[in-house]
């Protein structure tokens, strides 16, 4: 029984060798679309790539911004420098808070941020988690936070992608990798935001209503993330960003997402608080053209000063009620 054991260990061992260079070489030899279970995706959309390389460059920051397209078309670095708060943008498309946490493990000490901002949104908490840890694994550093962040998403596609980005890493093949600062409507800008060339939404006249399941796995993430950035003693506020009325209609269950936020940690939400207009301040049915970002981005830092979030100069303060 123990010879059997040992065999069976031994076989499985060399199987995982097997498969591991079997996935480098399979990557490096085949096109994207004859390989849909490894989509390397490395600069193709969000402006990730680029962002995560100015992180490890950017230096101490007053705020870090973390969430999904909503964030990073959504919080302007350039509006908050105005008012002399320094923040850094580290979302990324359909991120999740699997993937915020990573990100937030990866990259917290060098920005030794005093407030953390977690833009959040009922998609979130439906989501799997796969495109968006796709999209982190071929863009930003693999290390021991992204095999934690695979495990939780527990994914083929994110394995496979997890094992030949480390591969790539490892023997710096894309070293002269660039990624373009404007890529066709989009116009990456310092501090991790992305300015989205100006257009304006045509509101649908059907809104099909939707219930989004509030996952576990993503509920657990979330709540490990608060917990770890209080032990770090940082404070977190959850902001739900702006959608348009008709998506913000579409929303079956929102008090129990609302309801669920609330419990966690402080939750503002800026849908139906601003008086924007669909087809004005968005592109599209999820986020804000450059004329809503800024006046969304003006309306939050002043509600976080009557708040008592946020002092004068940047000098941020959270203060919970008891």
């Amino acid at each position: 029984m123990k010879r059997f054991l040992f065999r069976l260990v031994l076989f499985m061992g060399v199987a995982a060798i097997g498969y591991a260079l079997l996935i480098c070489v399979w990557g490096l030899i085949t096109p994207l679309v004859l390989r849909p279970n490894m989509p390397f995706l490395k600069g193709v959309y969000g402006h990730m790539h680029t962002r995560s390389h100015e992180v490890a460059e950017y230096g101490k920051v007053d705020i870090l911004v973390l969430g999904s397209s909503r964030a990073y078309r959504g919080f302007d670095p350039r509006v908050f420098e105005s008012h002399g708060i320094r923040l850094f943008n580290l979302g990324s498309t359909a991120q999740s808070p699997v993937q915020s946490l990573m990100l937030a493990r990866q990259h917290l000490q060098r920005l030794e941020p005093k407030l953390v901002l977690v833009e959040v949104g009922p998609e979130i908490f439906s989501s799997d988690g796969v495109e968006s840890g796709l999209d982190v694994l071929a863009n930003n550093r693999v290390d021991k936070h992204s095999l934690a962040m695979a495990i939780q998403v527990n994914h083929v596609k994110i394995y496979n992608t997890l094992i030949y980005a480390w591969f790539r890493q490892a023997f710096d093949l894309d070293k002269d990798f660039v990624e373009p600062k404007v890529i066709n409507e989009d116009a990456y800008v310092s501090g991790g935001f992305v300015e989205r060339e100006i257009s304006h939404h045509q509101p649908k006249s059907h809104v099909k209503i939707t219930r989004r399941e509030l996952l576990k796995h993503q509920k657990q993430a979330l709540e490990k993330l608060v917990a770890w950035l209080a032990h770090q003693g940082i404070d977190v506020i959850l902001v739900e960003a702006p959608t348009t009325a008709e998506r913000f209609r579409s929303y079956a269950n929102h008090d129990e997402f609302t309801n669920y936020l609330q419990e966690i940690a402080p939750f503002v939400s800026f849908n139906q608080s601003l008086n924007l207009n669909d087809s004005l301040h968005f592109y599209d049915a999820s986020h804000l053209n450059q004329n809503g970002v800024e006046k969304f981005n003006e309306a939050f830092i002043t509600r976080m000063a009557e708040e008592g979030w946020l002092a004068p100069a940047g000098n941020l303060e959270l203060h919970h009620s008891n």
